[in-house]
């Protein structure tokens, strides 16, 4: 290796960062965003559908912070959480629970607030195995960005 393919190296080693993330913003990070959301879907659970249509339209988060660029998907469904962990003694046990066998509390039915009944539910996770299965797949994306990157 000649000092001037050094230089070159030690230029572009010193620019990688930046124009990873740069690179990640403007054309992987709606992909990942995509592949985890589908991920999501198809692992949901399903009662009335409402939670699959609402993954289905809600778009990820991608932004850019002082570590680098950070890519969320989340679910507007406000039930997500209990059926991503579960409730009461059957939750997950690696997330504080309530040890209460039922509570009340109030919600939105037809626009009237009604008072219900929750009772403990087993978790039915679909946010976590989406990224779970699809660890592979983003590494093999940024891998392929930094290749680029490198050329």
């Amino acid at each position: 290796m000649t000092s001037l393919d050094i230089d070159e190296l030690e230029k572009k080693m010193a620019n990688a960062g930046d124009t990873l993330d740069k690179r990640l913003m403007e054309t992987s990070s709606k992909y990942i965003v995509k592949l985890l959301r589908d991920s999501a879907v198809r692992n949901a659970p399903v009662d009335t559908g409402h939670l699959r249509q609402l993954l289905t339209s809600e778009e990820g988060i991608i932004e850019e912070t002082e570590e680098g660029v950070d890519i969320s998907i989340s679910s507007p469904a406000p039930y997500s959480i209990f059926l991503e962990y579960g409730t009461g003694f059957r939750g997950d046990p690696d997330v504080p629970h309530t040890e209460k066998t039922s509570w009340n509390y109030k919600t939105l039915v037809n626009g009237k607030e009604v008072w219900r009944t929750g009772y403990p539910i087993s978790p039915q996770p679909f946010m976590r195995p989406a990224l779970r299965e699809n660890v592979k797949n983003v590494a093999k994306i940024i891998s392929g960005l930094a290749t680029e990157v490198f050329k």
